[in-house]
Order: C-alpha cells, then structure tokens, then sequence
C-alpha cells in the first residue's frame, strides 16, 4: 500500500502538514525582522545574499574637457550554509486508543510549538553575535550593576547611535525594540512617569501593527517576547563585594538607506522545496523491532535553514537590568501527573532539597 510521508492517504499527509506549519509560522515570527531567501531544489547547501556598499560622494565640479574619476560601485556577499534539523516523539498504541484527546492532532500541535521556539532561538544565537552592543545607563559590562533598569535617556541614547550611523525607522517612522516581560513592567513603569506611552489599541494606522507589538515610546516600536534571553554577569558591589546581575539581551532593528533588513534567514514557511514536512511512522512498520504494533513515531524534519547577521548597524543588542526579581514556575510548583502543576510543600528536615522533574513518558 503506497503511503505519504507514513500517512495512509494524500489528506491525512497534507492536513497534518498544514496544520504543523500553521502552528510553525505562527510562532516562528523573529524572522519578520529579517530578509528571507528561498532555496530551489538541486541548488546546493549554501545561501547567498547581497549588500550594495554605500558610494562616495561626487567629488566637485566637473572640468571642462576632463573626465573625472568614476565613482565605485561595490557589493559585498554574506553567504551561509544550511543544516538539516528534526525532531520526533514516540506514542503507543494505548496512548491513541485509550486518550479522550485527539492525541496525533495535539501531538504535531506541539511539534510545531517546540520547533518554532527552535528555530527563533537559532536566530537569536546568530543575532547576539552583532557587534552593536550598548549598555543600559550607558554603562560598560564591567561597570553596569543591578540598579541600571532602562530609562529615557536610554532610548534617546540608541535612537541618537542608529541615526548617526545611517540607520533608517521602519515605513511609520520607528525603530523596532523587542523586550522581555520583564523589561515591558519597567518600560509601562517609566512611561507612566513620562506620558510618553502609546497604547497599540490607539494607532491611527492599525495595519503597520508587528507580531506581538504592545504599543510605541519615544520613537519605537515596542514589541515583547517570552523568548528574548538573558544572561548573568558577576559586578562590583557598593562594599567592593561581587554580586550578580541578570542582564536581559533585548533587541533594537532598524533598516538601512534602501530599505534592506540586518539578516536573513532561509523561508522555510514558504519555500516549497524546504517546507517542513511531518512524517508518520505508524503502528508496526519497525518490523520485527515490533512484533505486537505497540510503537508509533510522528515527527517533523526541515532540508534546509541557515540565519546570517548582514549589517551589524541595523542589529543591535541593548543589555539592561530589570527591577523585578527574575523567578521561575520550577522554583515553586512541581508537576503532578493526576492533578497537573501544584504547590511544593516545604520539607521541615531539608530546607534546601533540589526538586527533581521526571519525564513524562509514552513508552
């Protein structure tokens, strides 16, 4: 019997394949910041792009019955090579049979979940790369300490630095500054001081609104995201004693004179030779490695992606403290399996006990 990617049928194939890729461009979404190219197929492992040097200015005046020198034209060619990537999870056959959910749907719903938090979090690392870096209270990473949360003169700052290095806004007018909730509490804090904040609900122009934008300050666009990262440093405390610091990588784009963007990244959302695909391997179909058809496996696998910083002056990182305590749901609630997340309780004869997670398993 001809099969599809492990489905018994064309609609099962594409149904699942779309539904997936639903779920991936949805939550996929730091590319809208990017330029994306589409790789044909027979086209290699490599991605190319293109940026065009600014020129010189004209020099004078011409002279009569002289030519003058030309000016240069240059083009300078980032390139990048894309990697194949995938994921899969294992389910029974009682896991299907048994559930009240329509576990195979749930399933590629949460494969796309976890693949587009993947595929951002690839970005990211290639993003942090850039060379564009400023520190909150225009400090430095060996001065910057806790109390350094953002403030005006922090955004007037970084819009001073894009424009003085030819950074242009996006089509409204505004630069893009994409922050944690963490930072958002901050920024809503020290709008209501300032009245400078514009609502998103208050645009006058509702379609230049981006993926996950709350509303605008200052001259940016402000946009928020669960999986912008953090890291931690070591500073100097007020008694010359070493304390910690947690520094959220917020990111700040702008587009340059002809509009072009400050990476790219591989359209697997929309390249047809690279769209993802989801593969069913069903009940029995390892064989003898299973003789009672009690394993099954759905998973995803892309080509193709690769992501490159193109112009460093339109990526910029803006490491900033932030006043709220940084706390995890790990640190407070265990996983039970018959009533979902609860309170730890305390343990009187082990204050200090690590909480150990189990995995949840199919098999």
């Amino acid at each position: 019997m001809a099969t599809y990617h492990g489905f018994k049928s064309v609609e099962d194939a594409e149904f699942y394949d779309k539904l997936y890729s639903v779920v991936l461009k949805d939550k996929f979404d730091i590319v809208d910041f990017g330029e994306k190219v589409s790789i044909p197929a027979h086209h290699g492992d490599t991605i190319y792009w293109n940026k065009v040097i600014p020129m010189d200015l004209p020099k004078g005046k011409i002279v009569e019955g002289i030519t003058p020198e030309s000016n240069k034209f240059q083009i300078a060619k980032f390139k990048a090579s894309t990697a194949q990537y995938g994921d899969y999870i294992k389910l029974t056959d009682l896991v299907t049979l048994l559930s009240k959910d329509p576990v195979m749907q749930v399933a590629v719903e949460e494969l796309g979940t976890t693949s587009s938090a993947f595929f951002n979090k690839l970005v990211l690392e290639e993003l942090y790369k850039t060379t564009n870096v400023y520190y909150a209270g225009n400090k430095t990473l060996d001065t910057i300490v806790g109390t350094d949360t953002i403030t005006m003169d922090d955004l007037n700052r970084i819009r001073t630095i894009l424009r003085r290095n030819k950074v242009q806004p996006y089509e409204d007018g505004k630069y893009v500054l994409l922050i944690d909730p963490d930072v958002e509490y901050d920024l809503k804090q020290l709008a209501e001081v300032n009245k400078s904040w514009i609502d998103v609900a208050k645009y006058a122009n509702p379609s230049s609104i981006l993926r996950g934008e709350i509303g605008s300050i200052y001259g940016f666009k402000v946009v928020v995201k669960d999986y912008i990262e953090k890291v931690t440093i070591e500073t100097l405390g007020g008694q010359e004693e070493n304390k910690t610091t947690s520094l959220t990588r917020c990111l700040v784009f702008g587009k340059d004179e002809r509009g072009g963007k400050g990476f790219g990244t591989v359209d697997i959302a929309g390249s047809k030779a690279n769209r993802p695909s989801i593969i069913y391997k069903g009940l029995g179909s390892a064989g003898s490695d299973d003789p009672l058809d009690q394993r099954q496996t759905v998973g995803w696998k892309v080509n193709g992606f690769g992501t490159r910083i193109l112009d460093p002056r339109l990526v910029m990182e803006f490491l900033v403290p932030v006043s709220m305590p940084t706390t995890k749901m790990s640190d407070d609630l265990i996983f039970n399996t018959a009533v979902g997340f609860v309170a730890k309780a305390p343990n009187p004869l082990e204050k200090n006990t690590p909480v150990t997670f189990y995995d949840i398993t199919t098999d």
